[in-house]
């Protein structure tokens, strides 16, 4: 919000999409003007100073995902074992810096025509490193078995599935940063030092039956459980089992 005992430190932020910059310049204007005998930019002059020098934004990431599985016949294909592992990791490593040091003539909303010594949208002159990790675990294994005898048919599955997730974040911010210098460094500023961190981590695991089974392909019963269990919950509301029946019977 607009702090009106801050008199000449307002100005809303141009870099969040094109048409909010455009309605924050004014396109006509040239780059620079002359000011009591100083060469002073403009808006729009300014942020070019400031995208093209005074500011800075690198990132690296890095990601790997793989899959392996495999699928076995038994007994005549009556019996199929399935699994699969997947493993996947995310890193993230973001370095900011930027230098709000002015003075620029602002045009901005009312056409001020105000010199401002700082461009205030942008917060302290400051150094910014953030570093995110990120790692996903999945194991599926299942069986099922098929098999008529007569006029007897049964399908029967099984299964196990667990996963597991880890995710580390942590950001170092440092105010008024020397200047100047090819790479900039946390260490390498004198105001106020800012940093914290982050810590998310889950684990699943469910285990799975279903059986059907019908006779002469006219009447069907199925019955369905599972046992879930997350460490997203309390240690006494961890798991819980669900189960269903269902049967039908088709008359010609």
């Amino acid at each position: 919000m607009r702090r009106d005992d801050i008199p000449n430190t307002y100005l809303y932020g141009f870099s969040s999409n094109p048409w909010r910059f455009i309605d924050n310049t004014n396109p006509l204007l040239p780059e620079t003007i002359e000011v009591d005998g100083k060469t002073i930019p403009t808006d729009i002059g300014f942020y070019r100073q400031f995208i093209e020098k005074q500011s800075e934004y690198k990132t690296n990431t890095s990601s790997f995902l793989n899959t392996f599985g495999t699928d076995i016949k038994l007994l005549e294909n009556s019996l199929t074992l399935h699994a699969d592992l997947s493993y996947m990791y995310y890193h993230w490593y973001r370095n900011r810096w930027w230098d709000n040091t002015g003075p620029y003539l602002s045009h901005s909303f009312n056409n001020r025509n105000t010199i401002l010594s700082h461009y205030a949208d942008a917060g302290p002159a400051k150094i910014y490193k953030s570093n995110t990790e990120s790692e996903t675990f999945n194991v599926n294994a299942y069986a099922n078995y098929k098999k008529s005898v007569g006029l007897h048919n049964f399908d029967i599955t099984t299964g196990f599935t667990f996963e597991n997730y880890t995710n580390h974040y942590e950001t170092v911010a440092h105010q008024n940063p020397i200047l100047g210098l090819d790479e900039h460094s946390i260490n390498l500023a004198t105001g106020l030092f800012e940093a914290s961190d982050d810590d998310d981590k889950y684990a699943n695991r469910s285990i799975f039956l279903r059986t059907n089974y019908n006779f002469n392909e006219k009447y069907l019963l199925e019955l369905n459980g599972m046992h879930n269990l997350t460490s997203k919950f309390s240690k006494d509301r961890r798991g819980a089992f669900f189960g269903s029946f269902f049967s039908s019977m088709e008359d010609f």
